[in-house]
C-alpha cells in the first residue's frame, strides 16, 4: 500500500506527452554537504542523550519561484508548462517545503524523478491552505 500526505488527482504531467517543448531543462544544484559528518554528529547527540530530534534531511533555505528559476513552454492551445530539475549530490532523497503555496484553479503541480518512475501529483488548488 502506498500513501501520500497530499491530495493528488492521479493524472500524468502534460510535459510527458507534449510536442515541441524544450528538451533542455535548467538544473538547480543544491549546495554540497557531508552525510558522514552529519551521521557522526547525530551519533554524538545520541550518546550524550541530547534532546534533539533525529535528522532526516539537510535543510537549505531557498527563495525560488517560477519567475526566477526554471523554464517555461507555451503549448499550441496557450497552456503553459514550467519545469525545473533539482539536483543534490549525495542526497538520499529530496523534500520540498513550500513557504507560500497558492495554486490558482486549473493549475497542476507535479514532482517526479528523472526516470519518471515516481510521480507525485497533481497537486492543485485543493491543496491550498489559508
Amino acid at each position: 500500500m502506498t500513501t501520500y500526505g497530499q491530495i493528488v488527482d492521479g493524472t500524468m504531467p502534460i510535459s510527458f506527452s507534449a510536442k515541441n517543448i524544450k528538451t533542455t531543462i535548467p538544473v538547480l544544484k543544491m549546495p554540497s554537504f557531508d552525510v558522514n559528518q552529519m551521521l557522526q554528529e547525530d551519533e554524538i547527540n545520541i550518546k550524550l542523550r541530547r534532546p534533539i530530534p533525529y535528522r532526516f534531511a539537510k535543510r537549505f533555505k531557498v527563495f525560488y519561484t517560477p519567475n526566477n528559476v526554471g523554464i517555461w513552454d507555451e503549448l499550441p492551445n496557450h497552456d503553459k508548462i514550467w519545469r525545473l530539475k533539482v539536483r543534490s549530490n549525495g542526497a538520499y532523497s529530496l523534500n520540498f517545503i513550500f513557504g507560500k503555496y497558492n495554486l490558482p484553479d486549473g493549475v497542476k503541480l507535479y514532482i517526479y524523478n528523472e526516470d519518471k518512475t515516481v510521480i507525485l501529483g497533481a497537486m492543485t488548488s485543493k491543496n491550498n491552505k489559508p
